[in-house]
């Protein structure tokens, strides 16, 4: 069974993350992270939370290491993934983008029942 130190690196490593990167989505310091995979420091209820919603990770298994790791009906997860996508595109693309989520929204609101 797994402690919930090595459960964290466990997430970092399923996102093929380095601890930097890591580090700098659940807001904490290069050194934080490394002494908590390590098992030398706490995992915080902060820290929980951030990896949960940053990562759509199930907060029972990060815990207690019981069900699955990855919930992936987790709406601030689905949101978190949006955006990081998002990022990644051009500007044209990006501009692309909201135009068809408008008319998206345009369609669903005129064929609301």
């Amino acid at each position: 069974m797994s402690t919930i130190n090595e459960r964290v690196r466990l997430v970092r490593q399923h996102f093929k993350m380095s601890q930097a990167e890591f580090a700098a989505k659940i807001y904490v310091h290069n050194g934080f992270l490394s002494a908590l995979e390590n098992g030398n420091k706490r995992v915080t209820e902060r820290v929980r939370k951030l990896v949960s919603v940053t990562f759509g990770v199930n907060e029972e298994w990060l815990q207690e290491g019981t069900g699955e790791m990855i919930v992936t009906d987790n709406p601030d997860y689905e949101l978190q993934e949006i955006v990081e996508l998002y990022k990644q595109l051009s500007p044209y693309f990006k501009a692309y983008f909201r135009r068809q989520l408008r008319d998206i929204m345009e369609y669903e609101r005129l064929n609301k029942k």
